[in-house]
């Protein structure tokens, strides 16, 4: 009995094998019948005349494929050239679904299934090819799949289409793996997309590569530590700036980030201190002395904060920032004096600190003025210079900044 069974099943397997074997070759041979006439068809977007072709391959590769998986008969030689084709021919059928409304169906609703067909199937042809007789071959066919992945991601991006954007680099980048190349480009757009998405910890992964790979500079580890900081790991944000430094000293992006992860951390100590190393290589830079400004602002240091403002608009008169957070220290400690002055009983000591903040008020109110020639947009600005009309009882200046703030 167990004779007979060994002989039956020995039968079927031969059987099947022979199968499988004919459906590969059945395969093979309707899809390199086909590919004679893709160029035309993909030039001219009519699948008409190869579409037959490419479904009855289809339909043999499934067979095969269906077949092997249940009972696994093919011989060593042909399994990587089952996956192979697998992968080569759905390639190619999901390539009709542009121009065929039918394909276009098939595939949107068996999306999973044509996403193991051609990744799975790809990554088992490296695995098994080991005489490289199939895998060259396909990996050229995957890296052009590639480069019209990653095409057609900057098209979505660039039209906003964000969530398409991100799947097109996603399987770019997917694709890269496998064929163990570093695309960069895909890499860094894919993290873009994310971040538009708020993915940031999928944006983290793909700017983290990108660093690695020193692409982009200084400016990947800025990203990676604001995907970082947004995620609430601003301990590890941190710790990428400083290492970005060490390999990009004194690179404005990198310093103002690691700035204002100071500053949002409170360690207004750490910032002045390397700040102050920075402004000492670059003395003739606006925005360094205008960061310390900021710094010496939140340690209510007022004094400091003033001479580094100044020292930032002898060297650019006109700098926006500079002029604006001048202006906004000014007016800053008057609100404060004006607090104090409420909590006071003594009429005299009142009149003093009225006058101390309105000595302030006069003080931020040209240097705001001039802010706001320069940028007559912002406005934080025109907030500040109503408020402070409002105070010196300017009425009709006020009257006319309330006009520009609801316009």
């Amino acid at each position: 009995m167990k004779k007979t069974l060994i002989v039956i099943c020995m039968l079927g397997l031969t059987s099947l094998a022979f199968g499988q074997g004919k459906d590969l070759t059945s395969a093979a041979l309707a899809f390199n019948s086909a590919q004679k006439m893709l160029p035309e068809a993909q030039k001219s977007s009519d699948f008409s005349k190869v579409k037959g072709k490419i479904i009855s391959a289809k339909n043999y590769i499934d067979a095969a494929h269906d077949k092997q998986t249940a009972a696994p008969a093919l011989k060593s030689r042909d399994i990587p050239k089952l996956w192979r084709y697998r992968c080569d021919i759905y390639i190619t059928y999901m390539m009709m679904a542009g121009a065929d409304a039918e394909v276009k169906t098939d595939v949107e609703k068996n999306a999973k299934q044509m996403e193991d067909a051609v990744f799975g199937s790809a990554r088992k042809c490296k695995e098994t090819d080991a005489k490289k007789e199939h895998w060259p071959v396909l990996k050229q066919k995957m890296n052009l799949m590639r480069w019209g992945l990653a095409s057609t991601g900057v098209q979505f991006f660039n039209d906003k289409n964000y969530n398409e954007a991100y799947e097109a680099f996603k399987g770019a980048s997917d694709i890269a793996d496998l064929i163990e190349l570093s695309d960069s480009l895909s890499f860094y757009n894919a993290g873009l997309a994310c971040e538009k998405l708020e993915k940031y910890d999928e944006a983290e992964i793909y700017y983290k590569r990108c660093a690695d790979l020193g692409y982009q500079g200084a400016l990947t580890h800025v990203l990676l530590s604001q995907t970082q900081t947004k995620q609430g790991k601003s301990d590890l944000a941190r710790v990428t700036i400083e290492q970005a430094l060490e390999k990009y000293p004194g690179n404005m992006d990198l310093v103002k980030e690691q700035l204002n992860g100071y500053l949002l951390s409170e360690q207004y100590a750490k910032a002045e201190e390397s700040m102050a190393k920075v402004i000492a290589k670059e003395p003739n830079n606006p925005v360094l002395h205008f960061s310390i400004g900021t710094i010496y602002d939140n340690l209510k240091r007022y004094a400091d904060a003033e001479k580094a403002y100044d020292a930032a608009l002898a060297i650019d008169p006109n700098y926006f920032d500079g002029l604006y957070s001048k202006g906004v220290s000014y007016f800053n400690q008057a609100v404060e004096i004006y607090d104090e002055e409420q909590t006071l009983t003594d009429v005299v000591l009142q009149d003093e600190k009225v006058k101390k903040a309105e000595e302030l008020m006069n003080k931020a109110m040209p240097v705001l003025e001039k802010a706001h020639g320069i940028n007559a947009e912002d406005r934080n600005t025109m907030t500040a210079l109503k408020q402070i009309y409002g105070r010196l009882g300017m009425d009709d200046k006020w009257l006319e900044m309330k006009k520009k703030l609801q316009g």
